[in-house]
C-alpha cells in the first residue's frame, strides 16, 4: 500500500464512514486526539487487510469491529490510564439551533459520564443505528447482554437527565 493511491470504492468508504468512526471512537476514548489517532489507525488496518465486503454497510459493521477492538486495546495501555479526558471538547453540529445545541450538550454530557459498557452499546444504537445483534457481533457479546446493557444504560441516563428528557 505504500506509495499507492486509494482505489475509488476505498475513498467513498472513508468519505462516507470517517464521521461516524470518529465519534464512535471520540464517545469512547473521551479525547479528540486520541480518537483522531485511532479513527486513523482504524481506517489503515482495513485498508491494509483488504477484506472482502460485498457492501459499505458490511464494510462499516467491519470497521466498528476495529474501531471497538482499537478502544480496548487503548483502554488496557498504562499510557490511556494516566491521562485526564479532555471531556469538555464536544461534537455538536453547528447547524444546530440553540436549544437543541444545549440538549445535544447536556446528553454528551451525560453520555460521558456514563460507564464504558453502557456508553458504548447506546453509541452503537442510537447514533449509529446499528441492531442488536450486529452491535453483538461487533462488541463481541450475546445479544442478551447488549439488551441488558442497553436497559441500564437508558435508565442511568434518565436518572442524569432527568424524567423530562425523552431518551
Amino acid at each position: 500500500m505504500k506509495g499507492e493511491c486509494m482505489k475509488p470504492e476505498a475513498n467513498e468508504l472513508v468519505n462516507s464512514c470517517y464521521g461516524h468512526i470518529y465519534s464512535y471512537l471520540y464517545m469512547m476514548l473521551k479525547n479528540t486526539i486520541d480518537a483522531e489517532d485511532a479513527t486513523q489507525e482504524t481506517f489503515y488496518r482495513f485498508l491494509s487487510k483488504e477484506p472482502e465486503t460485498d457492501s459499505v454497510e458490511e464494510a462499516r459493521k467491519y470497521l466498528f469491529r476495529i474501531a471497538a477492538n482499537i478502544c480496548r486495546n487503548y483502554w488496557k495501555s498504562g499510557w490511556y490510564r494516566r491521562i485526564v479526558p479532555d471531556t469538555e471538547k464536544v461534537l455538536l453540529d453547528e447547524a444546530c439551533a440553540e436549544e437543541d445545541r444545549e440538549r445535544s450538550l447536556d446528553l454528551m454530557k451525560a453520555m460521558m459520564a456514563l460507564p464504558k459498557k453502557y456508553r458504548n452499546p447506546l453509541h452503537l444504537y442510537y447514533f449509529e443505528d446499528l441492531t442488536i445483534a450486529e452491535i453483538a457481533e461487533t462488541l463481541s457479546e450475546k445479544e442478551s447482554t447488549v439488551k441488558t446493557q442497553l436497559a441500564r444504560g437508558r435508565a442511568k441516563l434518565k436518572k442524569e437527565l432527568g424524567e423530562n428528557y425523552e431518551i
